[in-house]
Formats: structure tokens, C-alpha cells, sequence
């Protein structure tokens, strides 16, 4: 019987039940008969099929009321073994724990300690006091809190303790250890990990950071809130898709937090109870050919957002929902099938049609120029906004090529003499000299390098990155990059960061938390997200 416990109050997701097995084949026809005439339905994960019988307190009615938290019976044979839950997320996070061997026996802490202590015993118990302070505040009284943030600095030094009981012919035996391990763990620590009723449509978005909720949308139209421990606040079904990022604004200038969004047909804007907020939602005047793009302003007046129609008409509104004056009369070239690009410091509107024709506007919605080339993108991708007013963005060719576009809509090749084509980019500052420098995937890893094409480093991978993040947590630059299903985290010295990688898909979400920690959001797989630590 093996009980986790990331963060929170216990719940299904954290029982498991772990049996050795001798046989594997007279393991699966064991199981089987248990089933009878009924059929074991069955499905395929990762290289594992997790099965699952339909029939309560088997664990129980073997070996006793220990095992009643595992009433239901997940299951896969996993090398040696055979691993039951009471969910199939919980085995597919197993599995993938397993095949990325992110282990507890391959942690320093752990096997510091457990190397002292037998674990064979009836009972083995084992606490890393780093890793486990999440766990500690959530159900300590509030004088142990206080305790926790008075030592918390000290105590992050001590590993942990283990301790395991054993009963041979009657005459139990405990053993334990408690150990000082003169290093702090920097790695990320799983906060939860949830599961939605269904397959993962939008999201998730975490807008308003360790402030607000957290968002995601599944299949069947149903939008979700979560708050930072992982609990669901409520859901609330829209008419469509989500087509545009999540924003988190400040509608009743009360410090509060509000989402703003938009489907097909529709505005939202919905508190953290899911009410809609003043007139919202508005349908649109034509069906949306793209997400909203939000430009913040010190008031609500100021604060405004543009959405291009199929009508061939680009809309505009202040947060209120009152229309932006003239922007509704400009008659498009063709529809834009991406959200529009704000270049605030030049003030420029960027919109790419279905023909590749892209052309700017200023923020009343006059025409001002066209690029000089016709840009196609590939599927998922859209412009990098630049910050310095000479360039309006940065964009990947569908042949792979990263260019550069001017206000006056020239087009330059950064490198024009890169060969290998590029999977994804980013940019930032790297070498600390304060100017920036590119992130660049390609069919050999990762590279670091200046803007006047000087290598600083090179991460060597046979998986292509399809995804890469730059990022800065109070002092420190941090760039991440994802694969199809694995997370990456590298330093500013492009090293691979501890813990790292983790399983996951998608664009990673980076939120500041306190002076210390910080947080990663990621979807874990098709139907659920997970929430981490960052230290």
C-alpha cells in the first residue's frame, strides 16, 4: 500500500497499491477470471495497457481494511509489477514517471536516508522535510505554520527522516533515521495533478498568476476553474471553443480579477464566482475568424481589445463593451485567421490574412503599410512581438527560415546563413551583456547563441523542441523547451536544471510566486494539468 500526498487533503489520486509479480502472464489470466463472463475494458498508454475491472473492495477482501482507500481497480503490470489505482490518470502518471525514470529511488535525498533502513518492513515511512512543507502548512495548526515560516530556512536543510516497522513471529522490530543534507532541493515539486471529465480543448491559463484561477476547457465546451491547490471552484459551459488567450483584467478597479474571451460568436467576461460581468457576454457582430487581443490601459476607458471577423471587418472595444469609434467601417482585404499583434511601442496594428498579404494599422484602424513579401505560417504558430520600435515582430517561415520585419514592412533574414531549418525560436537576454540574444531549435537540439551569430551554448538532442520559452524569475533567466511530451528546463548557462525533464505537453505557463518559489503549469497529458514548484 503506498500513500503520496503532493499537496492538499488526501483524495483518490493519491492511494496506490504496488504487488510484485512472479508471472506476469499467470498475473493477467488471475485478473481476468475475476471479470468472469464480463469484458475488462482496456486501453493503451505510453507502451502499457491499463485495464480496468469493474468491481469494488478486491484489495479490501484480500488483505484487509488497510487497503478500503483502493476500492476501485485500475491496474497495469509495470516491469515487475502490478500497480492498482482508483483512476486511470493516476496509472498514466505512473507510467510516465516510469518511462522517464522520475523515480524516488533515484533521488540523492531518498537514498541517503533508505540506505539505513530496511524496506521490507510491514510499514516504511519515509518524509523529505524540503519536499514536503507544501504538505505540512496545508494541514498544520496555525501556531505549526507560524513555526514552519520562523525555521523554514533551517529546516530546508535537514533531509528527511525514515523509519520502517517490521513483525516477525509476533516481535516487531522498528528501525529509523533522520539525516542533515547539506544541500537544497532546487528541482520541481509536483503540487497536483488533475483530471478533467474529458480531453483537453483550450488551456490551460493561469492569467492572473498565483492571484487568481486557473482555466482550462475540455472537449465538450465545459470551462473550468481550479484554484491553486488544485480544487475545483466551478465550471461553467460556453456555446463554443475558446479561440483567444485567457485575460485577466481589473473591470471594477477594485484589485479583484476578472477573464476576459471570446468563441466564435461571443465576448466573455466572467468573475472568479462564473457570473458574467455587466453586459457581457455580447455577440459579436460577425462570427470571429480569430482570438481577441487585449491592450492594457490605466483605466477601463483605456483598456481596449481588437477581434477580426469573417465579415472581413476588425472590431474593437473598450473593457465596458462599448465599440471603438470607426474601427468596425474598415473593410479587410481577406479574413485573418490570427489574432492581431499589438506593437505598442510603435503603435502599430499587425493582421495576416489567408492569402498571406500582411499589412499594419494604427490604433484607430487606418491602413498605414504592407509587408513587402506575402507570409505563410505553419499551423499553431503566430508573429513574436518585438520591443524595439524599428522592428514591428519576428516570425518562422513555413521553410523554416527566422525573419525579421521593419516598419516600413522590409523583410531581413537574421541568418543568412543558417542551413538547417528551424523548429522553433525565441529571444533574450542569455549572456547577461544586456542585449539580446536567440534561442534556436533545430534538427540537432538546441542553440544558444548572440545576435551576430556567436555560439554561447549548444543542448544536443534527438527529440525536436517544438516550443521554446524564455523566461526571468526575479534575478535569474531561464529558458524553456517542450518536445511533444516532455518539459525541459535549462539555466542561463544552458545546462539542464535539476529535476528536469518532466512529463508534459504544450507550452509551459510561468507565474511568480513568492521570493523563493515560483510556479510551472502544464498540461500532464490530453486530459489533465499539473501544477509545480519551483524552487
Amino acid at each position: 500500500m503506498v500513500v503520496t500526498q503532493p499537496a492538499g487533503s488526501l483524495s483518490d489520486n493519491n492511494y496506490f497499491s504496488i504487488l510484485q509479480v512472479k508471472n506476469i502472464e499467470q498475473c493477467n489470466r488471475s485478473l481476468e477470471s475475476l471479470m468472469g463472463s464480463n469484458a475488462i475494458k482496456e486501453e493503451l498508454y505510453n507502451g502499457y495497457a491499463i485495464r480496468f475491472i469493474d468491481r469494488k473492495w478486491i484489495l479490501k477482501d484480500l488483505f484487509g481494511s488497510l487497503f478500503s482507500p483502493v476500492n476501485r481497480f485500475y491496474y497495469s503490470v509495470i516491469g515487475n509489477y502490478l500497480v492498482v489505482g482508483n483512476q486511470a490518470s493516476v496509472i498514466r502518471g505512473y507510467i510516465n514517471d516510469y518511462k522517464t525514470n522520475n523515480l524516488l529511488i533515484k533521488e540523492d535525498r531518498y537514498k541517503a536516508l533508505a540506505t539505513h533502513v530496511p524496506r521490507k518492513g510491514n510499514i516504511f515511512f519515509y518524509c523529505s522535510i524540503p519536499q514536503s512543507e507544501k504538505v505540512f502548512s496545508s494541514i498544520a495548526a496555525p501556531a505549526w505554520v507560524t513555526w514552519l515560516a520562523s525555521y523554514g530556512d533551517v529546516l530546508k536543510n535537514w533531509n528527511g527522516l525514515t523509519f520502517s516497522i517490521s513483525n516477525s513471529n509476533g516481535l516487531f522490530t522498528t528501525s529509523g533515521c533522520l539525516g542533515y543534507f547539506n544541500k537544497n532541493t532546487m528541482g520541481p515539486q509536483l503540487a497536483w495533478n488533475t483530471k478533467l471529465d474529458t480531453t483537453i480543448a483550450t488551456g490551460p491559463f493561469m492569467p492572473a498568476g498565483i492571484n487568481g484561477l486557473i482555466l482550462v476547457q475540455d472537449v465538450s465546451n465545459q470551462l473550468y476553474a481550479f484554484d491553486h491547490s488544485g480544487n475545483i471552484v466551478w465550471k461553467k459551459k460556453l456555446e463554443s471553443k475558446i479561440m483567444s488567450d485567457v485575460y485577466a483584467v481589473d473591470y471594477y478597479q477594485q484589485l479583484g480579477n476578472q477573464y476576459l474571451l471570446n468563441t466564435h460568436s461571443f465576448i466573455y467576461l466572467i468573475d472568479s464566482t462564473s457570473k458574467d460581468v455587466g453586459n457581457y457576454p455580447f455577440r459579436l457582430p460577425a462570427e470571429a475568424s480569430a482570438g481577441l487581443s487585449l491592450m492594457y490601459g490605466n483605466e477601463i476607458s483605456d483598456t481596449r481589445y481588437f477581434i477580426p471577423c469573417r465579415n472581413l471587418r476588425l472590431f474593437g472595444y473598450s473593457l465596458n463593451g462599448k465599440p471603438l469609434t470607426g474601427l468596425g467601417t474598415v473593410k479587410l482585404p481577406g479574413v485573418v485567421q490570427r489574432p492581431v499583434l499589438i506593437n505598442e511601442k510603435a503603435k502599430r496594428l499587425i493582421l495576416l490574412d489567408e492569402s498571406g498579404l500582411c499589412y499594419t494599422m494604427d490604433l484607430s484602424g487606418t491602413r498605414m503599410n504592407s509587408v513587402k513579401e506575402k507570409i505563410f505560417l505553419n499551423e499553431g504558430e503566430n508573429f513574436i512581438a518585438s520591443n524595439n520600435s524599428e522592428i514591428l515582430f519576428f516570425y518562422r517561415s513555413a521553410i523554416g527560415q527566422i525573419n525579421r520585419v521593419g516598419v516600413d514592412g522590409s523583410i531581413f533574414r537574421v541568418f543568412e546563413n543558417e542551413v538547417d531549418s528551424v523548429y522553433a525560436f525565441t529571444y533574450g537576454d542569455i549572456n547577461g551583456d544586456q542585449q539580446p540574444d536567440w534561442i534556436i531549435s533545430n534538427s540537432n537540439g538546441i542553440n544558444f547563441r548572440t545576435e551576430d551569430n556567436v555560439s554561447l551554448f549548444k543542448y544536443n538532442s534527438v527529440e525536436p523542441f517544438f516550443s521554446i520559452e524564455y523566461f526571468i524569475l526575479g534575478e535569474k533567466v531561464y529558458v524553456a523547451a517542450s518536445t511533444d511530451q516532455r518539459l525541459f528546463w535549462f539555466n542561463r548557462d544552458g545546462s539542464l536544471a535539476e529535476g528536469f525533464p518532466l512529463t508534459g505537453k504544450g507550452k509551459p505557463i510561468i507565474k511568480k510566486g513568492s521570493s523563493s518559489e515560483n510556479y510551472l503549469l502544464i498540461k500532464g497529458g490530453d486530459d489533465n494539468i499539473s501544477l509545480y514548484i519551483l524552487q
